[in-house]
C-alpha cells in the first residue's frame, strides 16, 4: 500500500507525533483563553498579596500568582484564609473571620448596587500594541486577572480540597514542587517531594 509506514517503529513514531500535536493544541487553547501572558509575576511568600499584584499590573504584569499558601492551613483555618486570600472578584463567605447575618445581607445589597453602577464598564482596560493590558490611572478600573493560586503540601486530598475552595476565583492552581528551604524540608513539601515520585503522580 503506497504511503504506508515501512515498519511498526515508523508507525509508532507517527502516532506519537500526532499525540504530541494534539496535546500541544489543547495546552495552547488554555493559554489562549487567558490572553497568552508574556510577563508573569512569580509567587512570593508574604509578598504576592493583592496590593503587590495590583502594583505589578500597573507596570505591565500580564499574569500574577498569589503567595505560596499552605494547603492544610488554608483548608482548616478561617483566620489564615482571611489573612492571606485576597482577590478583586467576589470574596466567598468563608474568607470573613466573623460576620453577623445582618452584616452579610447589608454587604450583599451594597455589592449589588455597586455592580449595577459598574455595569457596562467592563472592557475599558487599555491594551497596548503588543496586546498587554495597561493601567489607565483610574483606580476604579484596577484588575487582577488572570491570577494563579499556588499551594504547598504533601496530601493530594488536602490540596484538592483547598483548590476547590477557590476554583471559581482563579484561572489555575499551581502546586509548589520547587521550594528548597529548610522550612519546606521540615514541612514535607516543595522540592523535597521530588524524591517521592510515587506521591507526586
Amino acid at each position: 500500500m503506497a504511503g504506508a509506514p515501512a515498519n511498526w517503529r515508523e508507525c509508532k513514531a507517527a502516532k506519537d507525533r500526532q499525540r504530541k500535536k494534539k496535546k500541544k493544541r489543547q495546552d495552547g487553547r488554555f493559554w489562549d483563553s487567558i490572553g497568552r501572558p508574556r510577563f508573569v509575576m512569580a509567587p512570593m511568600v508574604d509578598a504576592s498579596e493583592l496590593a503587590f499584584r495590583l502594583l505589578g499590573r500597573r507596570y505591565g504584569v500580564d499574569l500574577a500568582y498569589t503567595p505560596m499558601l499552605h494547603s492544610r492551613l488554608f483548608l482548616d483555618d478561617s483566620k489564615y484564609r482571611a489573612l492571606h486570600w485576597q482577590t478583586l472578584r467576589s470574596s466567598p463567605s468563608w474568607t470573613q473571620a466573623s460576620c453577623s447575618e445582618e452584616e452579610d445581607v447589608q454587604e450583599e445589597e451594597e455589592g449589588e448596587e455597586e455592580e449595577d453602577e459598574r455595569e457596562g464598564e467592563e472592557g475599558e482596560r487599555e491594551v497596548s500594541e503588543g496586546g498587554r493590558s495597561q493601567w489607565t490611572g483610574d483606580e476604579s478600573q484596577e484588575f487582577d486577572e488572570p491570577v494563579f493560586v499556588q499551594f504547598c503540601g504533601d496530601s493530594p486530598a488536602t490540596l484538592l480540597a483547598a483548590a476547590q475552595l477557590v476554583e471559581d476565583e482563579v484561572e489555575a492552581v499551581d502546586v509548589n514542587f520547587g521550594c528548597p528551604q529548610g522550612i519546606a524540608r521540615r514541612g514535607h513539601y516543595g522540592a523535597f517531594l521530588l524524591n517521592e515520585p510515587e506521591l507526586l503522580v
